[in-house]
């Protein structure tokens, strides 16, 4: 877009991105620091991580200082709870026998007007749902799911 042909629009300079910084340290522990912990980096078990008093740091499973240390097993990061579209969270909703009618009905007996009406405005307005806003637990208790219910939820409604 030029300023020409959208005045009213401009867009602030980028600023440049700060260099990457590397600290130099140790490639492995001190013989004299306590291991703590040993487990895979990852599921293709070629690395793995060791915690110790000094720091965690990547090795090499048939290293000296490892031998007859238990690997535990790799887990991987959690998926990331993604906002959803309102279709994505109906859809998922219908698909646990929860309808759109039943989510309002929850909301309408509400006895404070204020906090009813806050919430059919995020219900019926909102063009995206996050996970960590608080109407989703507002709504999600009101239904009677509990926090990892509506995490389930979530990951189905991502998969629509």
């Amino acid at each position: 877009m030029s300023d020409e042909l959208f005045p009213f629009f401009s867009v602030p300079p980028r600023e440049a991105e700060p260099p990457l910084v590397v600290r130099a340290g140790p490639a492995e522990p001190s013989p004299d620091a306590a291991i703590l912990a040993v487990s895979w980096a990852s599921s293709a078990q070629t690395d793995v991580v060791v915690v110790t008093s000094q720091g965690n740091f990547l090795m090499k499973p048939d290293h000296p200082r490892l031998a007859g240390a238990v690997i535990e097993a790799f887990v991987p990061p959690p998926v990331p709870l993604t906002p959803l579209s309102p279709r994505q969270l109906r859809r998922a909703l219908l698909g646990a026998g929860i309808n759109a009618a039943a989510v309002e009905a929850q909301i309408a007996g509400i006895a404070d007007p204020l906090v009813r009406e806050g919430l059919m405005i995020d219900w019926e307005y909102s063009l995206q749902f996050e996970r960590e806003h608080p109407f989703i637990e507002s709504v999600g208790s009101l239904l009677g799911l509990s926090s990892e219910a509506i995490d389930d939820l979530w990951r189905t409604a991502l998969a629509l």
